[in-house]
């Protein structure tokens, strides 16, 4: 993404392999295969920052001369990848510095593979799709229970697949919204709305939108880098579950507060209408303390 000069280095290099032993110890001495791989790496050249320092040749300080130097690597690859201590020419493994703006016509023209929107997009995008399908007349427990509805699908799904990338689909999603109590009327179109909210191209041209709009000056430069091109292969539709659903904190916020409660324990909170105001109870199964200052009674 940075216009100007640009390093590619590529290397190609071989791995002895150490053979494992049947206790899992490695032995170097009883490899049983080579690793050979090319690694990618490509590099902006930027010029070093003016100033002072020491010529040791005339034992002087001077203007220091600028230079183009190697920066840190923008993108690269890694092929073929290695998985279970072995090769694995099916995949080949993709870095990229910003993961909010992958390189798209790198994926597509070099790679001739495309990916799925950055985490940031995802999450934004499922969020709007759950508001949506709930509308601004759900109760606080439907929306908590679809929260620890989609937890447990997740983590149930890891477990079938022994800690492997989970991923979300449309009858995964609308079981989660049934098991949650909402009604069949909000489920109506629910997979015409799947379907429209991630539209992977339709998201990609919402984040070129976005990128244009942004008062971030590097990201404002994206177009004119090629990062307003929407992929001509076809996107897949993926929803990487660890994008989209919070598993470690479940999140409460109003306009003056923000309470964030471990997702293994949502069960202490509750909303009431107290002296007719609406009021967000709090069960204290703890030591409480305010700003670090512990609290005796309450």
């Amino acid at each position: 993404s940075y216009v100007g000069n640009y390093l590619i280095l590529m290397i190609y290099q071989a791995y002895d392999v150490p053979g494992m032993t049947t206790d899992g110890i490695e032995n170097d001495d009883a490899s049983d295969e080579v690793y050979s791989y090319i690694l990618c790496s490509i590099c902006p050249m930027k010029l070093t920052k003016p100033g002072l320092g020491f010529d040791e040749t005339v034992g002087e300080i001077h203007t220091l001369r600028q230079i183009f130097a190697v920066d840190l690597p923008e993108t690269g690859f890694l092929f073929p990848a290695f998985n279970d201590r072995s090769t694995d020419d099916s995949m080949l493994l993709y870095s990229t510095r910003r993961t909010d703006h992958i390189q798209d016509l790198f994926l597509e023209n070099v790679l001739r593979v495309s990916a799925t929107l950055p985490a940031k997009q995802q999450k934004e995008g499922f969020t709007e799709f759950v508001s949506e399908i709930l509308g601004n007349d759900s109760s606080f427990e439907t929306v908590l229970a679809v929260q620890e509805n989609l937890r447990e699908a997740v983590s149930t799904k890891k477990n079938d697949l022994n800690g492997e990338t989970v991923f979300l689909d449309k009858e995964a999603v609308r079981n989660v919204f049934e098991n949650s109590g909402v009604s069949e009327e909000k489920l109506k179109d629910f997979g015409q709305k799947f379907d429209d909210q991630f539209d992977m191209k339709k998201l990609y041209r919402k984040k070129i939108e976005e990128v244009k709009e942004s008062d971030d000056p590097e990201a404002a430069e994206e177009p004119a880098k090629g990062m307003d091109h929407v992929p001509g292969i076809k996107v897949e539709e993926k929803l990487f579950a660890d994008n989209v659903v919070p598993t470690r904190n479940f999140e409460v916020k109003t306009k003056d507060m923000v309470l964030r409660i471990n997702s293994k324990h949502t069960d202490i909170i509750d909303t009431r209408v107290i002296d007719g105001k609406k009021c967000l109870v709090i069960e204290l199964t703890d030591d409480l303390t305010v700003n670090g200052i512990p609290v005796g009674e309450v």
